[in-house]
């Protein structure tokens, strides 16, 4: 696999999380027809977690294969690996979507999702640019190695709490595991 350069926080349905860990057949994410979510740079071993926003969570990443954008008949050739939801149907006629396959072996569940309003916080933080509710977001592994980190590390433990809190002098970000 590639060096990670990049990685990206992608917005999706519960349905469709639910739908791809429940299939092993599935590994392609496409956006909504037309879109055009600023991706075609990920590329292979790129990192993208996965923001559940019906739960409002992180609720895992995976790793990229290839990203491109294909026409509805180009589609057509990989749609049975991908999940059609009501948010992102498939492509008809003259539309095109962008797409990212995944390697499915590097489909990971958090052991607890991450709350999308720490991230917002720690992202407004660390790079003081707020994440959006439903925009996807790429980021410079180089510019913002501290973000990505955090992250892994957030959705590997078992987490009981977590705040982020400002004084005057100082930001502190407070997390309780359970041993």
């Amino acid at each position: 696999m590639s060096e990670l350069r990049f990685y990206a926080i992608i917005p999706t349905s519960r349905e469709w999380w639910n739908r791809v860990l429940s299939n092993a057949s599935k590994s392609i994410f496409h956006f909504p027809p037309n879109k055009k979510p600023r991706v075609m740079d990920l590329s292979e071993g790129d990192i993208c977690f996965v923001y559940v926003y019906d739960d409002g969570c992180i609720a895992g990443y995976f790793r990229v294969k290839e990203v491109k954008e294909l026409s509805a008949d180009e589609f057509q050739d990989i749609k049975s690996r991908a999940v059609e939801v009501p948010q992102a149907p498939f492509p008809v006629g003259n539309q095109k979507c962008r797409i990212i396959e995944f390697h499915r072996e590097t489909l990971k569940k958090f052991k607890n999702p991450i709350p999308i309003s720490i991230v917002e916080e720690i992202t407004l933080f660390m790079t003081r640019r707020p994440l959006g509710p439903r925009f996807t977001r790429k980021y410079d592994v180089a510019k913002h190695p501290e973000l990505f980190s955090l992250m892994m590390l957030l959705g590997s433990l078992d987490i009981t709490e977590i705040s982020l809190n400002y004084t005057k002098d100082r930001k502190e970000l407070t997390i309780k595991i359970k041993l």
